[in-house]
């Protein structure tokens, strides 16, 4: 009985280079360049995923700042006039949705409502001429009674998720002094 023939090849015969297949060497290095890209595909997301944390807190030192900033100013205000300043009549800007996953430009209109009745964010002198990521308000309870106090607050949604972010600074008239009651800012979902 006669063998059947191996591929073109006779039993024993030597194998042409076209036939022998892909070389070892190079299944090798097609493993390695493959592992390279896995590592180098996971690394990249890893860093996305820093960087994307890295902008969430850069972006909440801003809230971090003004909120500090509009403490500092009722602390100013009120060794000016004995007094605290009253609320803001309302936060800019007015509706949170104007700053849910972006930037907001406020007008200097925005933040003194009506500077006669030196209220608010007039009463403080404070407002932003930069675009913001957050809604700020002032809040009072009273103007220089003992244990009136203020708060200072910025509330956020950095990535427009509907979860808001809390950042509040209080402050509390002692002893003829503004003392602040939270010697650092109280945050709430910081990196939302």
């Amino acid at each position: 009985m006669a063998q059947p023939p191996y591929l073109g090849v006779e039993p024993g015969a030597p194998i042409s280079p076209k036939k022998r297949g892909i070389p070892a060497w190079l299944i090798a290095i097609l493993v390695v360049v493959g592992f390279i890209f896995v590592l180098v595909a996971s690394l990249f997301a890893l860093g996305a995923y820093s960087y994307s944390k890295f902008l969430r807190a850069a972006k909440s030192a801003e809230a971090r700042e003004m909120v500090g900033t509009m403490a500092k100013d009722a602390a100013a205000a009120y060794d000016r006039d004995m007094a605290l300043c009253p609320s803001a009549s309302n936060p800019v800007p007015i509706d949170i949705n104007d700053i849910k996953g972006t930037k907001w430009m406020s007008a200097p209109s925005d933040w003194i409502v009506d500077k006669s009745s030196n209220s608010g964010f007039a009463c403080l002198e404070f407002s932003m001429s930069d675009p913001q990521y957050y809604q700020y308000d002032y809040q009072s309870t009273g103007a220089s009674a003992p244990g009136a106090s203020f708060t200072a607050i910025a509330k956020g949604d950095l990535d427009g998720d509907g979860v808001q972010s809390l950042f509040t600074l209080e402050g509390r008239i002692v002893a003829g002094e503004v003392i602040t009651v939270s010697p650092t800012v109280i945050e709430t979902h910081p990196e939302e």
